[in-house]
């Protein structure tokens, strides 16, 4: 259900002068949000635009420009580049995507694989919508094979000016020392969220559809929209890297999306925390933090 846009302006303020004493020191949000990433014992990287209907744009960013293991965020260019292969008539939402007896065997997150029992066949806008809002891995090494492979990611990413992100490996080849070949900066990945959203790198009818799977994400809901008001609208992709639930050193714990509140804006925003020693429920409670933060920043400046 949707909080109507009245509801969800007062949630916000409520929320916003709720936060504790820390949090609402002195300063801007760019103050209050490097005072935030210091107290956390992880690295971490911001980079948020909040952009009101009315009112004047802020942008601020912590390590925005380091370079982070991006995880499953990566999938979130890839899906683009996709959808834009579709367009051109490279690839067909129609062509068929066989998922086969090696796929099954596979020890690798995929819901897609869990739902059935043995080899099964689906369509390419399927496999896509899979990987970007289910973030499933099998369905995003075939979107890698019919697009050509990591390679092509690369060339795509650079002509269209983006050269602090990368997609260096399929997730079946992905170990440990692997991780860091799928890489991105907070602000880069804020600036392809952008784009992608005023319509920039897709058609219309592409960029509705794939706004709607990332608002359908299933994954992590305690990290960017942990601490948000009920209903408000979070299309994001999320990212992640640990065994277990006690690991000490968590390598990725990641969230980036747009914010959306009705005749109010948008916060468009990229979190990568790395190598956390903090617990995964304290992980993404400070994702939650700093997207509670930004939305709270995007009422006060629709207010100016």
């Amino acid at each position: 259900m949707i909080i109507p846009p009245c509801s969800i302006a007062h949630f916000i303020l409520v929320v916003f002068f709720s936060l504790p004493p820390c949090l609402l020191a002195q300063g801007t949000l760019q103050q209050r949000l490097e005072a935030f990433v210091a107290t956390q014992n992880a690295t971490i990287g911001v980079s948020i635009d909040i952009i009101p209907d009315h009112g004047p744009l802020v942008h601020c960013g912590v390590h925005e420009r380091d370079t982070f293991i991006a995880m499953s965020t990566i999938k979130l260019p890839l899906c683009v580049l996709a959808l834009h292969l579709v367009e051109q008539g490279t690839l067909s939402f129609k062509q068929l995507v066989r998922y086969d007896s090696t796929d099954m065997a596979r020890n690798t997150y995929s819901p897609l694989r869990d739902a059935h029992r043995r080899p099964f066949t689906l369509d390419l806008r399927t496999t896509i919508a899979a990987s970007v809002s289910q973030s499933d891995n099998l369905a995003t090494d075939k979107i890698l094979d019919a697009i050509g492979g990591t390679a092509v990611v690369s060339s795509w990413l650079r002509e269209h000016g983006f050269t602090a992100m990368d997609m260096g490996t399929f997730y079946r080849d992905m170990t440990h020392d692997r991780l860091r070949l799928n890489w991105s900066t907070p602000a880069e990945m804020n600036r392809l969220l952008l784009d992608a959203y005023r319509g920039r790198l897709l058609n219309k009818k592409n960029t509705a559809w794939l706004f709607e799977q990332l608002r359908r994400t299933r994954t992590s809901p305690d990290r960017l929209k942990g601490q948000l008001p009920p209903g408000t609208s979070v299309a994001h992709k999320t990212g992640t890297y640990f065994t277990e639930a006690t690991l000490s050193d968590l390598e990725a714990v990641n969230d980036v999306g747009i914010i959306e509140v009705q005749d109010v804006g948008i916060v468009v925003i990229s979190v990568f925390v790395n190598h956390s020693h903090m617990s995964p429920k304290k992980t993404e409670a400070a994702i939650a933090t700093i997207g509670r933060m930004s939305l709270g920043e995007l009422q006060v400046t629709s207010d100016k």
